[in-house]
C-alpha cells in the first residue's frame, strides 16, 4: 500500500476516535503532496501520547490528553457523552 509513497504521514488514533473523522482524514488529497501517504496506528490515549513526543507518530487523534508542555492540543470536536437504555430496564426507572 505504501510502495511508491514519498512520504508518509504516521498518525495514532485510540479506540474513542470517531470512524466519521478518521475516513475524513484518509480521503483528502493534497495536489502539492501526490506521493503522501497516511498510515494508522491504533493503541490507547496515553501510549499514542507518548509516541508523538518521542517522534514516532506525526500527530495523533486522541481522548484525555495529558497535560504535559511537549503536547500541542488541538480540540477537533465536542460531542456529549449519551447513555442510551431500554425503558423496561429497572435502572432506568429510578429517580
Amino acid at each position: 500500500m505504501f510502495n511508491g509513497a514519498d512520504e508518509i504521514l504516521n498518525v495514532g488514533k485510540s479506540a474513542y476516535t470517531d470512524p466519521y473523522l478518521v475516513s475524513t482524514l484518509l480521503s483528502v488529497r493534497l495536489p502539492l503532496f501526490p506521493g503522501m501517504r497516511v498510515k494508522l496506528w491504533s493503541n490507547y490515549s496515553n501510549e499514542l501520547a507518548r509516541h508523538v513526543i518521542a517522534g514516532t507518530l506525526d500527530l495523533a487523534l486522541i481522548t484525555g490528553v495529558p497535560d504535559t508542555p511537549k503536547l500541542t492540543a488541538l480540540k477537533v470536536a465536542d460531542n456529549p457523552f449519551y447513555i442510551s437504555m431500554s425503558l423496561d430496564d429497572e435502572s432506568g426507572n429510578e429517580a
